[in-house]
Parts: structure tokens; C-alpha cells; sequence
């Protein structure tokens, strides 16, 4: 090869190395936003808080403060939904005699703060009422416990209902009575005529005998709302012996063989009191005493199946087969295991909310428990396979860390970008998911934070092209969903000019009720998606639905200085946060 034809090659070799080079360097040379931000979600409450909210809210975060041995923080209890597996343990303990799971309960009521009555099914109501006033729960209020009782009253039957007053006879008689056994407060209460509405369902009343129904739509009901409201039934008993002497062919050929025969049997035998039959608990006492180590263990397969075991034998003597007490009790402690009342696990995500209200507050928490807490999940999210939820933690447990330790970061520079580069790939820029918008627009926002404090991680401009390629995908089919905030808030970060101001007027008309905004159009107004479009306007320093996002939080008070996330829920840590930050917006304001 020529000289001069060896100079081009190399020159031209040169040249691409130089142009790799600055394709290299446009790449991956860092993006720089044009302010530092703190994280947008706990950016602080404007405004102070009055004496009374502040006991208000330092009470509630005590209900949900968690301090163990080495660790402390905040669970998430998302309302009772378990009501019944906390009465089952309620009942069990009580008609056992079990001081292990007694004393369990109490730590278990000593931690949750039991949702108001008003919002509540019937059915948990009486688990409600029969524990916080057999339990002297702290927050219980009788009167308005009866007073929600008024929600499922037939005003022309006098019968409680579960659904409305179209409900079948039959359901309305056996539900009265169960409501009015567990709760003896409603057969006094002038709210109710239980009395009228027992002798109204009596006349008239079929009594039958077909086999093939189930005693208490025979007839068994209605005679067992007679017996709860201590009503004379003497001439009904003698006009009925025939139905009764059909029926008690039945049952006393019947097996006791599980649970739901012990039920059934116990709801023959109360009945049958009242025609001089055996006494109600003879033969459900002889299949206890009979019970061997194993059939005991095996009847226990659930939470249910305590409560309706414990149901069948109120009135046994527990203590006269120890053998089969330990096994049931053993049982429904392996049930507790693999299935929870409450989750008694601490939540990032409450306890960054718990840990910015404490400081609101002034109320004490252990910081080093707390910062043992951070340890273990930053060291648990290294071996986090999924990148959304990996982000998803990481946002607030680095809230909490800011706050905690003034900035001063337990997490290094380098742990934290390589969770910002694992969910950054994982950008899908053909059909981005909602929970995925989501971690992406935390993960920039914990860049932009992070670099505020002089945490040494970068978002490059490969990177944010990615992002802006995902961001214009999901913007032009997120319009009519609380996700929209993800992308507005991604947008402005990103200095992309995707959507406008009146794109965000628009979401928001869109779901938009006279309580707050929905997560999606004709949804139910939420508190957290309201909240979000409050950040969306501040974001913006655009204050024309401020009067309207500050009312908005009226429509979720519970009472003074508390929120629920919607007309359901009990306040906890997240949701008083959202309520505080909507109603005390102020242009300024004092900042946590």
C-alpha cells in the first residue's frame, strides 16, 4: 500500500473513531434539569396545624407505629377487611379458654384502629360492635354503632336486612336474630321495634317439613328471634309439636361428621329447648370429648372455620378434652400464620408518611430503629427482580433517609444508579403500563432529588430519549386516567413539550365528581388521585383549582385533622399526608 493511500485509511480511521467518540459523548453526557426538586409526592404540608389536629394526628400514628427489637417504622393496615378473622380469634379464644390467643388479640386491637361503623357492611358491624365493646377498644362509640345499625332497618317489617328491604324473608328473620343475640344493646334501643317486627313475621308464617329446606327457613327462624327476644312462643310450640317431631327424627338420626354439621345440630338443639327436647349442647359436647389429637387438627383448615367451630360449641366445657383444646388451638395459630389478621409488616411507603407528619408533629419516634429498618431494605431491594416495584420502594425509603438523616444518604451513589439504569431499560416505548409510567416518572424524580443533595447519579441523554420515546407513546392514550399525572409530571422533568397546561385542565374536567377526582372516568373519587392532580397544578404554579382542591378535602375529613383515602376508609399515615397537603395548599407556605 502506498504512502498516501495509507494516510486516507488512517485519516479516515481517525475520523470515526472521532465521530464514535462524540456519538459516545452526546450519549451518554448527562441531562441537567434545570432546578433540584424534593420528591414531589412529600414535598411537605403548607401551612401549620392547629393544637387539635396535631393530637389528632400524633394519636393515629401511634395506632399504626410499629417498634420491634432492632427495627421500627409504620404498617399499612388498608382498613379492616378482615374483620371477621379478627372476631373469629375473638370468639376461639373466648369460648376455648385460650390465654395465648387472648393475649394476642389484645396486641393485635392494641395496633389497628378499627374503621368507622358508618361504613361498614351489617355483617361486620356486629364483629365491630361484639369487639369494641367486649374488648374495651378504646376509640368504640355505642351510640353511633347503634345508630349505623338504623343503614339495614326495615322501617315496615322492623327487620334488619343485608341488602335492602326486598330481601327474603327468611334471610331478614335470621339476621335480626343474629344481630340482636350478639349485640343485646339493639333489643333496648328505641331506634328499633324488634319486638313488633318478630310478631308482624309470625302471623301468617309456614311452618314446614321438608327435608329438603333448611330448618331455620322451616320455621327454626323465626322461633329463634322469639327466643333472643325473650317473647312468649307457648301456643306456637303447642300447635307446632308435629313439625317439631319431624324435624327431631332428622337430626337425631343426623352424624356429626365436621363443622357444618356441629352448626346445623346447634341451631336444631336451641329450638328444640323450647319443646322440652335434649339440652342443645349434649351431643356437640360427647363429639368434642371424643375427639383424638388429630381429628381436632384436621377440622381447623381456615379463620372461618375457627369462628364457626367456636360458634357450634359456645357453652362446652373446653378443659374436659385437653388433648383436642391444644390441637385446636395449634390449628388456628398455623391459620394466623398463613393467613394474617393484619399485616404487621412495616411499609416503606407509610412510614415515609408516618416519619413527615412525626416531624410535623413533634411526635417522638426511635430514628435508629428506623435507620436499622432502612438498612435491611436497601439491602433487600439489591435482590429485587421486579424493576417497578425495586423503584417503587426505593422513592420512599429515600424520602425517608433525607428526612431522617439530613441528607446524609445510607444508600450509595452507585446502588441507586444501577436501579435507575435497570428500570430506565426496562422502558417499554410500544405499550407502557400504568405501573411502569409510574416507576419510571420516581425514578427521574429521584435523579433530580438526589443531585439536589450531592448524591453522584445522572440521567443521560440515551436515556431520556428512551423516556421521551415511552412518554410520547402513553401520552397520546392516557387522557382519562389518573396515570395522566405520571406523564405531565415526566414531561416537565424531562423538558419535553408533550402536553400543556390545558391538556391538564382537560384530564382533570374529565374525572373530575363533586367529591374529588377519580382514577379513571366514571370511577370513584379517591383521595391519592386527587392529591396528584394537586401536585400536577402546583407543579405548574397554576392556581385556579386551588379553591376547588382545598375543599375537595372536606369531602374525605373523617374528623378533626384525619382523612380517608375514600368514603371507606379509615385515615392512615398516607392519606392524612394527601388530606393536609390539598387543604393547607398555600402559594408559600412553611415546608417540613
Amino acid at each position: 500500500m502506498s504512502i498516501k493511500r495509507k494516510l486516507i485509511v488512517t485519516a479516515a480511521a481517525v475520523c470515526l473513531i472521532a465521530a464514535g467518540a462524540l456519538w459516545y459523548y452526546r450519549e451518554t453526557r448527562p441531562f441537567r434539569f434545570r432546578t433540584g426538586r424534593s420528591l414531589r409526592e412529600l414535598s411537605g404540608i403548607g401551612a401549620s396545624l392547629s393544637e387539635q389536629e396535631i393530637a389528632a394526628v400524633s394519636n393515629m400514628l401511634m395506632q399504626y407505629y410499629v417498634e420491634n427489637e432492632t427495627t421500627a417504622g409504620f404498617v399499612h393496615y388498608s382498613a379492616p377487611e378482615d374483620l371477621q378473622g379478627l372476631y373469629a380469634l375473638y370468639q376461639f379464644a373466648r369460648v376455648f379458654d385460650a390465654p395465648e390467643l387472648q393475649e394476642d388479640l389484645q396486641h393485635q386491637l392494641s395496633q389497628i384502629r378499627l374503621p368507622a361503623p358508618d361504613t361498614m357492611d351489617i355483617v361486620n358491624l356486629v364483629y365491630y360492635a361484639e369487639l369494641g365493646s367486649g374488648c374495651n377498644a378504646s376509640d368504640y362509640d355505642e351510640s353511633r354503632t347503634l345508630r349505623a345499625f338504623s343503614r339495614f332497618y326495615d322501617q315496615n317489617n322492623h327487620l334488619f336486612f343485608l341488602v335492602d328491604e326486598n330481601d327474603d324473608m327468611h334471610k331478614k328473620i335470621a339476621l335480626t336474630a343474629f344481630c340482636a343475640e350478639h349485640i343485646p344493646a339493639l333489643k333496648e334501643s328505641r331506634l328499633f321495634s324488634l319486638q313488633e317486627g318478630a310478631e308482624k313475621a309470625m302471623q301468617g308464617y309456614r311452618f314446614d317439613t321438608n327435608p329438603s329446606l333448611a330448618f331455620f327457613n322451616a320455621g327454626g327462624d323465626i322461633l329463634h328471634l322469639y327466643q333472643v327476644l325473650n317473647l312468649d312462643c307457648t301456643e306456637t310450640v303447642r300447635q307446632q309439636a308435629n313439625w317439631f317431631a319431624a324435624w327431631s327424627e332428622l337430626y337425631e338420626s343426623a352424624k356429626l361428621t365436621g363443622i357444618s354439621a356441629l352448626t346445623a345440630e346447634r341451631d336444631f338443639r336451641s329450638v328444640a329447648e323450647l319443646f322440652g327436647g335434649r339440652a342443645q349442647d349434649s351431643r356437640i359436647r360427647g363429639f368434642y370429648n371424643a375427639l383424638d389429637e388429630q381429628q381436632a387438627a384436621a377440622l381447623i383448615t381456615s379463620k372461618l372455620d375457627a369462628l364457626m367451630l367456636a360458634d357450634a360449641m359456645r357453652g362446652i366445657d373446653a378443659a374436659g378434652n385437653p388433648a383436642a383444646k391444644a390441637a385446636l388451638t395449634a390449628a388456628v395459630q398455623k391459620c394466623l400464620q398463613q393467613e394474617p389478621v393484619f399485616q404487621t409488616e412495616l411499609n416503606a411507603e407509610q412510614t415515609a408518611y408516618g416519619v413527615f407528619l412525626a416531624e410535623k408533629t413533634g411526635t417522638a419516634l426511635n430514628r435508629g430503629k428506623i435507620n436499622t429498618f432502612l438498612k435491611e431494605e436497601y439491602a433487600r431491594l439489591e435482590t429485587e427482580q421486579n424493576e417497578a416495584e425495586q423503584i417503587e420502594q426505593l422513592y420512599y425509603l429515600t424520602a425517608i433517609d433525607g428526612i431522617m438523616n439530613q441528607y446524609s444518604y445510607l444508600c450509595p451513589a452507585g446502588t441507586y444508579q444501577k436501579m435507575f439504569d435497570r428500570i430506565i431499560a426496562a422502558a417499554d416505548s410500544r405499550k407502557p403500563d400504568a405501573a411502569m409510567l409510574n416507576a419510571e416518572r420516581k425514578a427521574v424524580e429521584l435523579i433530580q432529588n438526589l443531585q439536589l443533595h450531592n448524591v453522584d447519579v445522572k440521567l443521560n441523554k440515551h436515556q431520556r430519549d428512551k423516556l421521551l420515546r415511552m412518554l410520547r407513546t402513553a401520552a397520546a392514550s392516557e387522557r382519562q386516567t389518573a396515570g395522566f399525572t405520571d406523564i405531565l409530571l415526566l414531561n416537565d422533568m424531562l423538558e419535553a413539550d408533550l402536553v400543556s397546561g390545558q391538556d391538564l385542565q382537560n384530564a382533570y374536567q374529565a374525572l373530575k365528581t363533586d367529591r374529588g377526582i377519580c382514577a379513571v372516568q366514571g370511577g370513584t373519587p379517591d383521595l391519592y388521585s386527587t392529591f396528584l392532580f394537586g401536585v400536577c397544578f402546583a407543579e405548574r404554579n397554576d392556581f385556579s383549582r386551588h379553591d376547588e382542591l382545598c375543599a375537595f378535602a372536606e369531602a374525605y375529613r373523617k374528623e378533626t385533622g384525619l382523612f380517608g383515602t375514600d368514603a371507606a376508609s379509615v385515615p392512615f399515615p398516607g392519606s392524612v399526608y394527601y388530606g393536609f397537603w390539598l387543604e393547607k395548599q398555600r402559594i408559600g407556605g412553611d415546608k417540613i
